[in-house]
């Protein structure tokens, strides 16, 4: 047994996954996960470019981490 199910799109949709993909050299399965996680990486950098100093510094005082980890704090055009 698999572990594939089938989702509904267009055929136009399914087209153009099926092209990418190809162009791509990988599967349509990997190619939605490798688009999933980008998406999610590009929300991920959104979120952390709306935060304010204030707002940083208290979700690493939160997570009881007053470490900058590198992340440039002080370099924020928003300080």
């Amino acid at each position: 047994m698999t572990d594939m199910t089938t989702i509904k799109v267009r055929r136009s949709t399914r087209a153009r996954v099926s092209e990418l993909a190809g162009e791509r050299g990988v599967t349509q399965s990997e190619l939605l996960d490798q688009l999933l996680d980008h998406e999610a990486e590009r929300e991920f950098w959104v979120g952390l470019s709306r935060l304010t100093p204030e707002a940083y510094r208290a979700a690493l005082a939160e997570d009881d981490d007053h470490v900058d980890m590198g992340f440039g704090l002080e370099d924020s055009p928003t300080r």
